[in-house]
C-alpha cells in the first residue's frame, strides 16, 4: 500500500485524507478517475502521457467541441482505457455507503454500543447516503407497518446481502489486496 499514508488515518479524518484538506495531500485519486479540470496560468501542463491538454474557444458550441474531441479520438486514438490506475475500482463508487459498513462493523467488534444506539446516535455513525434519508438514517417500514429491526439493518452493513458486500466482506478483501471486492472469492459461508 505504498502511497496511501495508512498512518495519516489514526491521527487525521477520513474525510480530510481522502479528499486532501488541512494542507495535507488527499489520497482519491488512488482509486477514482481524476475530474477534468481548467488549466490555469498558475499551472503547468503536465508530462504525463495519462493526460491530455486541450485548448478550448469557449466561444463555440458545446456540441461542436465534443465532437471536435470524439473526431480527435477516432483519429488518434488519444483516450487509451486499456492502461487504468494501479488501484482501479470496477464499478460506481460511494464513499459514505463504504464508511457507513465499515463504521457498522467496528462499532459491532467494540460492542459499546446497541444496534439502535448505532443507527439513531447523536455523533450519526451511520450517516445518510442520498437524498432520501437526508434527514437522518431512517428505520425502514415493512409491509406491515412495523419498523425493520434494527439488527436486521446492521446485520446487512456488517454481513451484506447477496447483491452487496457487508463491511467484514470489504475488509477481508482489503486485507487480501483487492480494494472493494476479491475478484474471485465472496468470503460467504
Amino acid at each position: 500500500y505504498e502511497g496511501w499514508d495508512l498512518d495519516e488515518v489514526l491521527e487525521r479524518s477520513f474525510d480530510d485524507w481522502w479528499f486532501g484538506r488541512s494542507g495535507c495531500n488527499g489520497h482519491r485519486h488512488l482509486f477514482v478517475d481524476e475530474v477534468s479540470k481548467v488549466i490555469t496560468e498558475n499551472d503547468s501542463i503536465s508530462n504525463d502521457p495519462n493526460h491530455l491538454t486541450i485548448q478550448i474557444d469557449t466561444r463555440r458550441r458545446l456540441v461542436d467541441v465534443l465532437q471536435d474531441i470524439r473526431d480527435m479520438n477516432e483519429k488518434e486514438k488519444i483516450f487509451n482505457h486499456t492502461n487504468r490506475d494501479k488501484f482501479s475500482i470496477n464499478g460506481r463508487i460511494r464513499p459514505l455507503t463504504i464508511q457507513n459498513r465499515y463504521n457498522a462493523l467496528i462499532l459491532i467488534l467494540e460492542h459499546e454500543l446497541s444496534n439502535e444506539e448505532i443507527l439513531k446516535h447523536r455523533n450519526q455513525y451511520i450517516r445518510p447516503t442520498d437524498s432520501r434519508n437526508k434527514g437522518g438514517y431512517s428505520i425502514p417500514i415493512d409491509d406491515d407497518g412495523k419498523e425493520y429491526n434494527f439488527g436486521s439493518i446492521i446485520n446487512e452493513l456488517v454481513n451484506g446481502q447477496k447483491v452487496s458486500f457487508g463491511g467484514k466482506q470489504i475488509l477481508m478483501s482489503v486485507c487480501d489486496g483487492y480494494f472493494l471486492k476479491h475478484p474471485t472469492k465472496t468470503y460467504l459461508e
